[in-house]
């Protein structure tokens, strides 16, 4: 594994970056609070997202507006 690391390095050249993973939510650990899970939405309902971006059932321009066209 210390090969490894040093071929990253090596290639790289940006040794801060790289380090052990210690958790996924050790640089950002008030993502696991599950206390505060539901404050951190932005809308309360999907009903509110879906009048505020003007969608309707079987309406398909945002689906179909990220296709690849051809």
């Amino acid at each position: 594994m210390n090969q490894l690391t040093e071929a990253l390095h090596n290639i790289s050249g940006a040794q801060h970056q790289y380090e052990v993973f210690s958790g996924a939510n050790t640089h950002t650990p008030y993502l696991a609070d599950t206390r505060q899970k539901y404050q951190r939405k932005l809308f309360d309902t999907l009903d509110e997202v879906l009048s505020r971006c003007d969608l309707r059932d079987g309406d398909d321009r945002f689906i179909s507006s990220r296709l690849p066209r051809g």
